[in-house]
């Protein structure tokens, strides 16, 4: 009874309905027994969840693989649901194949365009006068062995060494385009339980607020996206880089190896929305799908 008495307080209070929360109770009812389903499948306690999550050796995995569903959410508020259907792929990264983290299926064209989801490296963000920039993590969760080589590439040899010279790295045809988030960038370690928690310097958040980033919330959603190719070490692409690799160098092919750097930079003019090549919005996503279809 005082709970019924709680929520008509509740709905008083906010001026809505009780029926207009049902939808919301449901919602609860049905993400409660999903808690409860996967404690009981893998025999987790569930009164230590939030303590085995929020652990420094969890945390970059959990929020890697949330940002996944973030990307996943912000292009399908981009994209047209008429023509594309954007997902994420449930698949098994153990059996060799890459794992795609975010699928756009163009059903007009009957295309599929595969998305790595990386966030910005922690504490990355730097601000130079009027001007930004970030570096994005995009490196292997997995490096690639021996064996895992070999099944790649069989009897060439060649291409066997340029692999394990970049075994943490990947190479523009692993998938289509990048996704980063800038909320990462701005994080920093907490000294005394070794958690992470978004804190910009004051320098740093005069330039998110001349962007319009007012908080945590705003800042993470700000997501950007590059084409594969653009991101990798090519002369084809104009970014002029090179790899960092010391056998790279050697075998001279340091400035064209086709590899993707660990920490690919993003840079900004005056303000977020002057994002610097090969980086765009994502609400411009569609140029990139338009260049990877005109191929």
């Amino acid at each position: 009874m005082e709970i019924k008495k709680q929520i008509l307080l509740f709905c008083k209070e906010q001026g809505v309905e009780p029926y207009e929360l049902i939808p919301h109770i449901k919602e609860s009812e049905q993400w409660i027994n999903a808690q409860k389903k996967f404690c009981d499948r893998y025999d987790f306690n569930p009164r230590y969840l939030a303590e085995s999550i929020n652990d420094p050796k969890v945390i970059p995995m959990i929020r890697g693989k949330a940002f996944e569903f973030s990307a996943k959410e912000a292009l399908q508020q981009v994209l047209d649901s008429q023509q594309y259907d954007v997902s994420n792929p449930k698949m098994n990264a153990q059996t060799g194949s890459h794992d795609i983290d975010v699928k756009i299926a163009d059903t007009l064209n009957n295309i599929d365009f595969s998305i790595e989801c990386k966030l910005s490296k922690k504490g990355s963000f730097k601000v130079d006068g009027e001007i930004a920039s970030a570096q994005v993590k995009c490196m292997r969760s997995r490096t690639l062995g021996p064996e895992e080589i070999k099944r790649r590439v069989g009897a060439n040899n060649e291409l066997a060494e340029s692999l394990a010279i970049h075994s943490d790295q990947y190479i523009a045809s692993d998938f289509d385009l990048v996704i980063t988030s800038l909320g990462n960038s701005l994080y920093v370690t907490d000294k005394q339980d070794n958690t992470f928690y978004y804190s910009p310097k004051e320098q740093q958040q005069t330039y998110l607020t001349h962007s319009g980033v007012k908080n945590q919330n705003d800042c993470f959603n700000q997501m950007y996206v590059a084409l594969a190719s653009d991101l990798a070490i090519s002369k084809e692409n104009g970014l002029n880089q090179e790899c960092s690799r010391k056998k790279c160098k050697v075998n001279g092919t340091s400035k064209n190896c086709g590899y993707i750097p660990n920490n690919p930079k993003i840079a900004f003019g005056r303000t977020l929305d002057d994002v610097k090549a090969p980086w765009l919005p994502i609400g411009r996503v569609e140029e990139l799908l338009e260049r990877i279809r005109n191929k």
